[in-house]
This record gives C-alpha cells, structure tokens and sequence, in this order.
C-alpha cells in the first residue's frame, strides 16, 4: 500500500496547482453566470451581430450537452480563442454549490485529476495530513475537506465550470491565462485584482453582464434620442429653429425643455447646481454592481461634462481634453456605476414645489482609491487626495479644481451659471490610523485648498460630510470622530450622516443599493440646508455619571429609537461599549429614557479613581471574526430619530437620521 500511494497521487497531480487554484478562488469571488448558449458555432455566428462591443465571450454548448466552447468577439488577449478558433476550456462559474467559506484554503490543498474519472481510490490515497483537496474532471470542480472522523467529504462544487476532452490541456491553459492576465489572490478582499490586463478584463465582463442580463432596462435608463418632439410632450414650439416644449421631467413635475441637434432633451433653464463628490473609492468611482434601475428620476435636468469620464471621473489621472460641453446623466457611458450624487440630485429636485422651475444639476466624482490626504512620492500608486509627502499637489486635487472651473465655465457659457457647488466628502479609510486631531488637521488643510482654488469663481462651497463606518471587522479609528470637530469649526462644513446603515458590497466598499439610498437623504439633506432647515447629524451635547447610571442628551429633533430590527444581527449594547480602565465595569442596560436622553446602567458604581478614565464609545466596535456579519461593517449603531422620510427608489423603506460614531470621555 504504501508504495502505490505515491503513484496515484503523483499520476494524478496537475501542473502548476497554484495558479489554477488562484484562479478558482478569483473566480468564486467574480461569480459570473453563464449568459447564452448556443447548439452550434453556426448559430453563436448569426447571433454575433446582436451583440454589443463589450459583449466579447459567447458560450456554446455541443449537441450532447456535455462539453462547452468559450469564445469572443474583437478581444485582442491571444489567452482567449477568437471566433474562428476551436480553443477549449476558457474557465467560466455557472453554478456554486456549498459555502464558498470552503474555497479559504485551496491554493494550499492538492489538486487532482482522476485519470480513469475514479475519484474514490484517489481519495483514499491522498495523504492524512492534507486536510483539503481539490478534484478536476471534464464536468466539474469539486473541494473535499476532511470532518470530525477523518474522512474527506465534498463541500464545495462548481458544476459547468471546467469543461474539456483533456483535463490536463485545461490545466495547462488555466494556469497559462492567469499567468498571462497578471492575476493573484487578494487574502483580504478575495476581489479581482486592480492592475494590468485583468482590470480590463474585469471591465469589460462587467459591461457584458449589465447589457445580457438588464439590456431593455439600460436602454431605458439611457438618455433617448427623438428625431422630433417627444410624443408626452405638450405646448410644442419652434423657436428659432429649436424644439421646445413642456414635458414630465419627472416626479410629475411639467418642466419646459429644448430637444438638442443631438436629439436629447435638455431643460430650458437660467441656473445651475454643481454636485461633486470626492474622497476614496467609495466617494463614487468603484462599481459596487452597477446602477440600480428606477433610482434617478429625473433624466432631463441630471447632467455632467462631455469628456467620456460620466460621473466616474479621471480617478487621479491626467485629462486627455478640456470639457466642452454638458451632457446628460448616463451611467452606463464608460463602467456602469450607480452614483451618490446622480441619486442626491434626483431626490432634490423631487423636493421642488411643482410650479416652480428646476435648475439643472451638473453631476461629478473625482476621487481616488485608497488614497491618503498625503501621498508617497516615492510609490507611484500613492499619489494622495490632496498632496505628496514634498508638498506636491496629487492630480486628484488638480482635477477636482479644474473639473469645478471648467464646468463653471461652460455653464455660464450657455446660460445657467452655477449658483452654488456643493461638495460630497467620503474619505478616512486611508486615513485611520491618524489621530482625531490630526484626521481634522488634514482634512482642514485639504478644504482650504481646494477653496482656494475656487474662490476667484466667487461661488459658496458646502462640504457634505459623511462619517465611515469602518471596514468588516474594525471601526475604533479617532478620525471617524473629526468629522464632527470640522462640522462644529467652520459654517459651511456639515456632518450629513454616518454610513452604518448602508449595507457593504465587500468588505470595504459599500453596495449600490447602499449609493443610492444615501444619495437619496444626501439629496434630501441639500434641499433642508438651501431652506434653512436642520441638516446636519445628531450629536451628544451633555453627558453625566451619578453612581452606576450615564446619562447622554442629543440635539435631536423628534423621539430617539433604539431600533433593533433594522440590522440582521444588532450590535452587543446598540452599538455602546465602556472603556477606560482594566477593572472596569459593564454595561447592563441601555434605554430611551426621554425624547432625548438615554439611560446607560452599569453592573456596578466605578471606584473613585475610575472616574476621569471611565468613557463610553458608540458605534465603534472591532470584532472577532465569529461576530462579523456579512454585507455589514463593524461600526454600526441602533439609535435613530423618529422622523424620517419614504425612499423615492425603493418602496417601503424610510429614511432616518442616524446618531454617528461619537466618544466621551472622563466620566
């Protein structure tokens, strides 16, 4: 026995098991969907002209219904057959079965391929010490790992997913692709990597799933194109040779609009509100799973500049041309995104009393990932929000300021200047280890800047502040809590919302279901501040200890709510934690003692020396990996106000102000 061991797993081996496996785990994380099948390379041929350019893989299932052949169209990787070729085994996911926790692991187990297709003598030899092993077969893919009595059992299966006559030209191909495209593993998002060939593979499969599987919906969501007056318009006029009429703008608002020699519907108006987003990845630049359809409303009078870039913008590169002209909102032009501040204006001009004339709202993110206020001139992927470690302006800064001058520019060219400029602020994750002080310190200088750059336009600027709600599984960073202190030191700085309430894409990122609801009360928040009516967050204003009992006020408006139904699994205390000294106590109870106080009991009074170290923390847990949950980072709390407001997009779910992340000390 001990010699036949050996020969069996060694013949039944697969080359280079690390890259395949690599790509496996890339692969469980990109979870694609088979899109179209077809009996035959005749009838994948006459359907190739429904396709749209970024639809370049097609699937084609043989007569039997047992082997597939992956192609493309006008894709220039030579690691992906073309139409013409007779290339197997191109690696695509149709189905999961089992938890893909069980995928953790695999680049370490053994990979095998039954040569006679036996898996059972196979299994028997693989050695006690490999806990997990993975078996390749022409059908399919399957993770064993190894229960309480030692025996290797199937937990995970990818059916459909490996496809061809030679399991080892499969493997040797797989192997070579992941090569080629430049992949690896991410341990801590399990995401596709960000760089070379494989962001533009990413892409272009995103681009291809939104067009198979929402094609009638995007084309919907797209501005049309009329050839003559559109047939819901009324009061129709020539002027000057221009299209003009009334038409439901959206909301059921009538608004007067001018069909352009484009053919799009463009508002009639004398003003415009600029709308721009900056910060990190999450500050509307990464994708989340695309735009969610029905969430702007209002088609005609969302715009942003004509340089192809959508509301995406340059991410930190250098502009390839000036902005020319405005054009409308369409969030499929380059990566489909569903956008914050598409969303936020959207809701705002829902706010608009009907009889009133709406101005158009120009639309833009520049920000860029995982950047730090401060770059290192040293690595070229760490340019900085703001500037580089030698005082060098990052050229995420120069193109917030000349987006914003040349938007400016073009507006009152065409006759509705901007009025105001609002700009949405969604950083601190690059930043989370800086203190409190210095987190404001940096963000103050970044704001100065940035109005400076702006002043000589003599337009207001507000910054729209929302507060992180850390990752998965940390969310104690002392810069979540500056955002108040910079709301508390300047007039035209306001704290809007903490972002617990929105659910996460990953582990970082929020979802695009969670853009758009906070789109919506950032929308919603502008229109309050334009009206001089409450927009900022709640916040503590007084706490006290008296024995074994706090006490903390809010400014709140209407009722606290200690709401424990809205998370799938509430937080230990609402989101509450003591801190301070070693010895020191628990809490018991917390309740809503008054519109606006609450009531924190502790299992017992804190000895006299407790007291100046003795604090409280909300919303600012990191947790073990038993207590994450997932889609939800660890920073999230159960106290809310009564009031709220029903979504626009979504039926049935209200909007509340949340409380943010707060800290007292020295109680």
């Amino acid at each position: 026995m001990t010699t036949t061991q050996p020969s069996i797993i060694e013949s039944a081996a697969v080359n280079k098991p690390d890259r395949i496996l690599a790509k496996c785990r890339q692969l469980t994380a990109w979870a694609q969907k088979l899109p179209r099948c077809f009996s035959s390379n005749e009838q994948a041929v006459k359907a190739l002209p429904e396709f749209d350019e970024s639809e370049f893989i097609l699937a084609v299932v043989s007569q039997d219904g047992t082997q597939l052949e992956y192609y493309h169209r006008d894709f220039d990787d030579p690691n992906v057959p073309a139409l013409s070729d007779g290339i197997e085994g191109w690696c695509q996911i149709l189905e999961v079965h089992g938890s893909l926790q069980h995928a953790v692991g695999i680049r370490q187990a053994l990979l095998l391929a039954p040569p006679n297709g036996n898996t059972k003598p196979l299994l028997e030899a693989v050695p006690v010490e490999q806990k997990k092993c993975v078996v390749i077969s022409p059908g399919c893919l399957t993770v064993y790992s190894r229960n309480d009595a030692s025996e290797l059992k199937p937990v995970l299966l990818f059916t459909g997913s490996f496809i061809s006559t030679s399991v080892n030209q499969l493997a040797g191909y797989l192997g070579t692709l992941h090569s080629d495209l430049g992949g690896h593993v991410n341990n801590q998002t399990d995401r596709l990597p960000s760089q070379g060939k494989f962001m533009a593979l990413w892409n272009a499969n995103l681009k291809r799933k939104a067009s198979r599987l929402a094609k009638a919906v995007i084309d919907a969501q797209r501005p049309q194109i009329y050839h003559d007056f559109p047939e819901n318009s009324k009061d129709r006029q020539s002027v000057n040779g221009r299209k003009e009429f009334l038409i439901d703008a959206g909301h059921g608002s009538d608004q007067r609009c001018y069909l352009s020699p484009e053919g799009f519907v463009r508002p009639i108006t004398d003003r415009s509100i600029l709308l721009m987003h900056t910060g990190q990845s999450n500050a509307g630049i990464h994708p989340a799973g695309g735009p969610i359809s029905g969430v702007i409303k209002t088609p005609y009078h969302i715009l942003t500049p004509n340089d192809g870039r959508g509301t995406r913008g340059l991410m930190g590169t250098v502009p390839r041309g000036p902005i020319t002209d405005i054009a409308l909102l369409d969030e499929y032009v380059w990566l489909p995104l569903q956008s914050v501040v598409g969303a936020a204006a959207s809701t705002y001009l829902a706010q608009i009393p009907k009889d009133q004339e709406w101005p158009q709202i120009i639309v833009r993110s520049e920000a860029i990932g995982g950047q730090a206020f401060i770059g290192n001139s040293q690595f070229p992927r760490r340019p900085g929000l703001h500037k580089n470690e030698l005082g060098e302006r990052a050229q995420c800064f120069k193109n917030l300021i000349s987006t914003a001058v040349q938007t400016v520019k073009v507006a009152k060219e065409q006759g509705a200047p901007v009025e105001v400029i609002y700009i949405a602020f969604t950083h601190q994750e690059a930043d989370r280890g800086a203190r409190r002080e210095s987190y404001a310190e940096l963000a103050t200088n970044f704001f100065k800047d940035v109005e400076d750059g702006l002043s000589h336009l003599n337009i207001p600027v507000f910054w729209l502040l929302d507060q992180s709600p850390g990752t998965f599984r940390d969310s104690s960073w002392q810069a979540r809590l500056a955002l108040k202190d910079l709301a508390d030191r300047f007039p035209n700085v306001h704290l809007i919302q903490p972002r617990y309430p929105y659910p996460l894409h990953d582990t970082t990122h929020w979802s695009n279901r969670a853009k758009a609801l906070y789109g919506e009360f950032l929308g919603r928040a502008i229109w309050d501040l334009e009206q001089g009516n409450r927009c900022a967050a709640i916040s503590p204003i007084h706490a006290a200890r008296s024995e074994n009992e706090i006490r903390i006020r809010f400014d709140n408006e209407t009722s606290l709510v200690l709401d424990e139904t809205y998370f799938p699994a509430p937080p230990a205390n609402f989101g509450f934690q003591i801190i301070g000294p070693r010895q020191r106590a628990s809490i018991q109870q917390v309740r809503v003692i008054s519109d606006c106080e609450i009531s924190i009991q502790l299992d017992r009074v804190p000895r006299d020396d407790m007291g100046a170290a003795l604090g409280i923390r909300y919303a600012m847990a990191d947790l073990p990996e038993d207590k994450r949950v997932t889609g939800w980072a660890a920073g999230i709390g159960c106290l809310r106000e009564e009031r709220g407001f029903p979504s626009l997009a979504f039926e049935g779910v209200t909007h509340h102000p949340w409380v943010p992340a707060f800290e007292i000390k020295g109680l």
